[in-house]
């Protein structure tokens, strides 16, 4: 089985370290980190990762746009939306936009291995908190 293709996008190194070490336990290559919104985009179009995990508050575009816009241009990636501003509006809105799922931080590794459970599986467009 080929490793999944991940990309971290997250401005808060801890966050994407934390992230890395709960990905290290599962078959991932991770292919790229970026600490900002403007730089998501043009990663997935040069690596076009298999699952992005995208936080929401990050300098530049927000995560909420660059989901808007990934889901446009590349509408077959799988995105975790990742925040610790888990409100019932940043969740509503990640699911209008067409997330796959959303990752409360402080991350576990539970909540990761569903989410790479749930893009093995298929499963789009079931979001999953």
């Amino acid at each position: 089985m080929e490793k999944i293709k991940v990309l971290l996008a997250d401005d808060v190194k801890v966050m994407r370290s934390l992230l890395k070490s709960s990905l290290s336990t599962f078959d991932v290559d991770i292919v790229s980190e970026v600490d900002n919104g403007d730089e998501v985009v043009d990663r997935v179009r040069e690596l076009a990762p298999d699952i992005v995990f995208l936080d929401i508050s990050m300098p530049g575009k927000n995560g909420l746009d660059v989901l808007q816009e990934l889901k446009e241009k590349f509408s077959n990636v799988f995105v975790a939306m990742i925040s610790g501003h888990n409100t019932f509006d940043n969740i509503k809105r990640s699911m209008e936009l067409g997330a796959d799922g959303f990752v409360v931080k402080p991350y576990t590794t539970i909540k990761i291995r569903e989410m790479i459970d749930k893009y093995r599986d298929g499963q789009r467009g079931s979001f999953l908190i």
